[in-house]
């Protein structure tokens, strides 16, 4: 009796893998007819900037935010590409057979608070192009954020480049061929500082350079739109801030000045036509020293800065020089008391 409950039980089991069996092949088969087809990992070739020369995009830490949209539609398979451990890793699915646009930006792990929602062009679909509305952008920051502006599929990751702006077309084919070549296009201006002693002031003080703070009250954080056209990059972007202050530190430590102008060490890149004719306040604290390496005194010095010309790509840099008030008189106080003057932009 037990020997044939035993044959039973494993009866039925069998019975029920069948079953199983039977409806997965016809889910399968099923599936295959209406034309889907597994998912396939998108893989990233190669990245560049625009206006630079062709090189591989390998700064630890930076993220490339993807959304994978079809004509008519957001797709539900949006991710990242993440550089690691000298590699790029993807996040990002997509189906076979099927025509995607892909939009997005770069940045870095200091940045990784941005948002971002994307838009048809009024009158269009996502294959003209899309407006990008980003959200938590910092004001100030030494992160270059970028926007893909050209994509290309390849077949592998030794494929020649030939992505052209204003491309954001992809047709996905076999899942071991899913790869793209991106071209991305800065967001904000280059902003950098250089700090030199005057060649008279140098030979009877030394001035160290402790910090250098560049600070604005007109907002801690940014929105932008960014308007993405087929055949085209980057548009002038429209920012708008929120509401607070927010500095930016540039030096990441203590610099003898030379009479040779010499960068800061740290690069700004500050939101462009935001600060377009208005100013930002630069903070510097210094020591002075004697030619026999006494210190004499510790100072601090500001600076309104009017900042013009600013757009996306676009590099402005100031030169800023440490000079006494009235040399000539060759007082005490004067000598110890030296101002910081913007002497070029």
């Amino acid at each position: 009796m037990n020997r044939l409950r035993a044959i039973e039980r494993w009866t039925c089991r069998c019975l029920l893998t069948g079953c199983l069996l039977n409806l997965l092949a016809c889910s399968d088969e099923q599936d295959t007819q209406n034309g889907a087809q597994p998912d396939g990992n998108l893989r990233l070739a190669a990245v560049t900037r625009a206006g630079e020369d062709y090189y591989p995009l390998t700064e630890y830490g930076s993220r490339i935010g993807l959304i994978i949209a079809t004509a008519d539609g957001i797709a539900s398979s949006n991710g990242v590409f993440s550089y690691a451990d000298a590699a790029w890793s993807s996040t990002a699915s997509v189906r076979e057979n099927t025509q995607y646009y892909i939009y997005g930006y770069l940045t870095n792990t200091n940045t990784s608070g941005i948002t971002t929602t994307p838009t048809k062009p009024a009158g269009g679909d996502f294959s003209g192009g899309a407006d990008l509305a980003l959200s938590g952008l910092p004001v100030i920051t030494g992160d270059d954020i970028c926007i893909i502006v050209g994509v290309e599929k390849v077949n592998s990751m030794n494929a020649p480049w030939n992505v052209t702006e204003g491309s954001y077309g992809y047709l996905s084919t076999t899942a071991d061929e899913n790869y793209v070549n991106l071209l991305l296009d800065h967001l904000y201006t280059k902003f950098t500082l250089q700090f030199c002693i005057g060649s008279v002031y140098a030979e009877l003080r030394e001035i160290r350079l402790k910090t250098v703070k560049l600070s604005t009250t007109s907002g801690e954080t940014a929105s932008a739109v960014v308007s993405l056209r087929s055949g085209f990059g980057i548009g002038t972007p429209v920012f708008t801030l929120s509401n607070g202050s927010f500095d930016f530190d540039m030096l990441p430590e203590e610099k003898l000045l030379t009479t040779t102008p010499a960068l800061t060490g740290t690069t700004a890149y500050c939101v462009p036509n935001i600060f377009e004719g208005s100013t930002l306040k630069l903070t510097s604290t210094y020591d002075v020293y004697d030619r026999k390496g006494n210190k004499i005194a510790e100072r601090t010095a500001e600076n309104k800065i009017a900042v013009t010309g600013m757009a996306p790509g676009k590099s402005c840099q100031l030169t800023l020089t440490v000079e006494p008030t009235y040399l000539y008189i060759l007082s005490d106080d004067d000598l110890d008391n030296p101002e910081v003057k913007l002497t070029s932009e």
